[in-house]
């Protein structure tokens, strides 16, 4: 199954990563992604955050980023209600 791409506001291309991952309220909120705790606090925010419009015409806010060595990084997305999180990888710059 192919996934879709999206278009970011300033004309990045980046598509979904696995699916959504559910948000674990402890001391220090953290979800799990390949078997490891992502811990909200050691994920970088992005200076300036990344939108898109996904295919309801809503707004989506991309803010974190995850460094993956000698490979670049996903982009973390917190959903509206803090429950679920979503990974994005960036294809292309516009």
């Amino acid at each position: 199954m192919k996934r879709k791409i999206y278009t970011t506001t300033d004309g990045n291309k980046i598509r979904k990563v696995g699916r959504q991952k559910k948000v674990y309220f402890a001391e220090n909120p953290y979800f799990v992604w390949n078997g490891r705790r992502q811990h909200f606090d050691e994920i970088p925010r992005l200076s300036y955050p990344i939108m898109y419009t996904d295919d309801n015409e809503k707004t989506g806010v991309i803010g974190g980023y995850i460094c993956l060595c000698n490979w670049g990084g996903v982009l973390v997305e917190l959903d509206e209600n803090s429950e679920t999180v979503q990974l994005w990888e960036e294809l292309e710059r516009g």
